[in-house]
């Protein structure tokens, strides 16, 4: 069902409707977020990253800022969180809050080449 979610989702991106996809992620990022720890996770990748994308595609600043920092609070240094508040730093105008949230994200993932989006599996579609 969470599959079937997220690939309806991808659709709302691929038809130009960021502004669904987000809401549908959030939606699906609030019932993840109940969830116990488990491996392996029921998701493949967690949603309120890629909400927080769809977010800031829609031009939802405010709403992909609440996304990403939601997700820190769930996922303590979460790269792919930070590179979403990187990219709403930057959409804000502030290159110096994207920069230190860029550096954050490659402490968290310590030499490993940085997400280039929040959600990478969407971001690639549109």
């Amino acid at each position: 069902r969470r599959l079937a979610r997220l690939a309806a989702a991808r659709v709302a991106v691929l038809d130009g409707k960021p502004g669904v996809a987000s809401a549908a992620l959030a939606a699906l990022a609030d019932e993840e977020a109940g969830d116990p720890y488990m491996e392996p996770p029921r998701s493949p990748f967690p949603a309120r990253p890629c909400a927080g994308w769809a977010a800031l595609k829609a031009g939802d600043v405010a709403g992909a800022e609440r996304q990403f920092k939601g997700d820190l609070a769930e996922r303590p240094a979460h790269a792919r969180a930070l590179v979403g508040l990187a990219a709403v730093s930057r959409a804000r105008g502030d290159e110096g809050g994207a920069r230190e949230a860029e550096a954050e994200a490659a402490r968290s993932w310590a030499g490993r080449s940085l997400p280039p989006s929040a959600c990478p599996a969407f971001s690639e579609a549109g």
